[in-house]
């Protein structure tokens, strides 16, 4: 993707709060796959709250992570495979809001 020039780097600005409490999640097999891949969320909070990912047990995980984090709530985790049928009309359209993208807590 980098070679194609498909990414863009930002420069997010780290949230020590956030990361002080997702190393706190009280959920086991989730903390470590949480920490691992906050610089997804911190990107999606400096841009445009959108991660795009085919990592669906990260996406399970900051899920359940949203539940205690209103901040994530607003953000959409959108998986490219199993989202791939209306992933592309969805982008086209601006990225409008539809709760089954978002980790919203009445996932």
């Amino acid at each position: 993707m980098t070679a194609r020039k498909r990414v863009i780097w930002l420069k997010a600005a780290a949230l020590p709060s956030l990361r002080n409490r997702a190393g706190a999640f009280n959920e086991d097999r989730c903390r470590p796959v949480i920490e691992k891949d906050l610089h997804l969320v911190e990107g999606a909070m400096a841009s445009h709250r959108t991660i795009v990912s085919r990592d669906g047990e990260a996406g399970a995980c900051f899920r359940l992570f949203a539940k205690t984090e209103a901040s994530l709530r607003d953000i959409a985790w959108v998986c490219p495979v199993r989202n791939e049928d209306h992933l592309h009309g969805w982008l086209k359209q601006g990225r409008p809001a539809l709760n089954s993208l978002h980790l919203r807590q009445n996932q």
